[in-house]
């Protein structure tokens, strides 16, 4: 499981809620990690630049 990511964990979180409500037999679980990773794949003002954006996102 990515630990680094919060979507990891809560999608494995909601696949267990729906195996305890019976709803489901079995699932699989995943998530994705997308800016942790930055430095090793651009140089180091692309990853400010994105890690600036990746934190100016709002829920609106």
């Amino acid at each position: 499981m990515q630990q680094a990511c919060g979507t990891g964990p809560e999608t494995a979180i909601l696949v267990d809620n729906k195996i305890a409500l019976g709803q489901i037999k079995a699932g699989i679980a995943g998530g994705v990690d997308t800016v942790s990773d930055a430095p090793i794949g651009v140089n180091e003002r692309m990853r400010k630049i994105l890690l600036k954006a990746n934190c100016s996102r709002s829920a609106e």
